[in-house]
């Protein structure tokens, strides 16, 4: 498994330790994939009111976080599969369909799925520790087993980090991505207050025991740490690949590798007088 920080292939894409890094990539997406069946076939977890076996699990935001992850790492999986079918090569063209993938795969890693797999595991964990009964009374135990509480809320996070460090994601210009997470961000709250105002009922037992003015609070509290675990994605990728942090944008590459065009001439003089 040698690094392919140096590779002769730049449809290999900026990776390290590339089978390794495919090899990560296909357990997370086995492993999300298998959790969303398990609770498609046998979660069922009695509500605290008549109104909240309304719209089931795809009322909270750690069911919607773990589809998310489900789709990126189905889009990694899929790169993968797509390059190899090629035997490691790729047209540089930016139309050919691989390098569309991969610039997708990177704008939904920076945008949504970094940020909201952060996002749920520090306000859980956060709310938990001050009063569990307030996140995940101890009454849900029987129903949500232990694996699936620590695949949810605690190995979104670290999967995240290891994927970051194995394969290198182009940024997008902070204002589009900030533009994709808010917008995800407004139809969670819009639906959020639906069922809070419309069904009677608030999703989590936090809302429930808060004023409006508290959940206000909340929400906009939310929406900042929100915020914040994007600039946190932004410094993880920044450190984990120090030199190649540049956002996407007009002046960004469309190369599929991730690397930059000034990093490619280089690697191109260096090739020519060798």
């Amino acid at each position: 498994m040698g690094s392919s920080l140096s590779s002769p292939s730049p449809s290999v894409g900026a990776v390290r330790y590339q089978y390794l890094g495919q090899l990560v990539q296909l357990i997370a997406f086995t492993l999300y994939g298998y959790a969303i069946y398990w609770m498609y076939v046998n979660l069922d977890i009695p509500s605290r009111k008549p109104q909240g076996k309304f719209a089931g699990r795809w009322k909270f935001l750690t069911y919607w976080d773990l589809i998310i992850q489900f789709v990126f790492y189905s889009m990694a999986v899929l790169t993968n599969v797509l390059i190899l079918a090629r035997g490691g090569k790729m047209r540089r063209s930016s139309s050919d369909p691989t390098q569309r993938l991969i610039r997708y795969r990177d704008l939904f890693f920076n945008s949504l799925a970094f940020p909201l797999a952060t996002f749920v595991s520090i306000t859980f964990w956060a709310i938990y520790a001050y009063d569990r009964e307030l996140i995940f009374p101890k009454s849900i135990e029987p129903y949500y087993p232990q694996w699936l509480n620590q695949v949810t809320h605690t190995l979104i996070v670290p999967i995240n980090i290891v994927e970051a460090y194995l394969v290198y994601h182009q940024q997008p210009s902070r204002r589009r991505g900030l533009t994709i997470l808010l917008s995800f961000i407004g139809v969670y709250l819009a639906w959020v207050l639906y069922i809070g105002l419309y069904i009677d009922y608030w999703v989590y037992p936090i809302l429930d025991v808060l004023s409006w003015p508290g959940r206000v609070g909340f929400f906009v509290g939310s929406t900042l740490i929100f915020l914040a675990a994007y600039v946190i994605g932004e410094h993880v990728h920044g450190f984990l690949w120090p030199g190649k942090s540049g956002r996407g944008g007009k002046r960004a590459t469309t190369e599929a590798s991730g690397a930059t065009v000034s990093g490619r001439t280089r690697s191109q003089t260096k090739t020519k007088r060798s």
